[in-house]
């Protein structure tokens, strides 16, 4: 089967009389594993593995939410980025990655525990 994962992604802001274009970018994707899955994890300030439950393998496809209110988390490669987290994720907002091909590290950028929300695919 083909066509199995759809993804969209828009930017828009507006300010002081200037705006940018509120283009909306689609795409559907073939997947050809089989796992998928979502889940909530409670993120401390020290580095952790994401904690994918399902019986996902590489590379794979991933949004993940932010679900505090107050603080930020980082996303990143810890294995080859020592202590480094490429990505930083407000509260209240997400990311989606479209090709994940190394295991993700997640913290929390406070001494506050943080939830988040990831949903995932194979490729």
């Amino acid at each position: 089967m083909a066509n199995e994962i759809e993804m969209s992604a828009r930017l828009y802001a507006s300010k002081n009389g200037a705006s940018i274009n509120n283009q909306l970018w689609q795409t559907t994707c073939n997947m050809t594993g089989t796992d998928m899955g979502q889940q909530t994890q409670e993120v401390g300030p020290s580095s952790e593995l994401l904690d994918i439950t399902a019986d996902l393998s590489l590379p794979y496809k991933i949004l993940i939410y932010n679900m505090d209110l107050v603080n930020d988390i980082g996303v990143g490669d810890v294995a080859s980025h020592v202590g480094t987290y490429w990505m930083r994720v407000p509260p209240g907002q997400f990311i989606l990655i479209p090709y994940v091909s190394t295991a993700l590290y997640v913290r929390s950028y406070n001494t506050s525990v943080v939830k988040i929300f990831a949903q995932y695919c194979e490729i």
